[in-house]
């Protein structure tokens, strides 16, 4: 399986080479549908897992 991360342009010294491929993975990010989670939902949910860990601590 081919690791996409690591796809470049041939030449590293080609400017326009190098921004074309970028913006392409860059907008292909932005179009993924299942492209992560927001900010503030991670925040959430890791404010209420501390939460309880806290919790759990305080009731020892």
């Amino acid at each position: 399986m081919k690791n996409e991360c690591f796809e470049s342009p041939q030449s590293w010294n080609d400017d326009s080479a190098y921004d074309q491929w970028f913006r392409a993975k860059v907008q292909k990010a932005l179009d993924d549908p299942c492209s992560g989670i927001s900010h503030e939902e991670v925040m959430s949910e890791m404010n209420a897992l501390i939460e309880s860990k806290l919790s759990l601590h305080q009731a020892d």
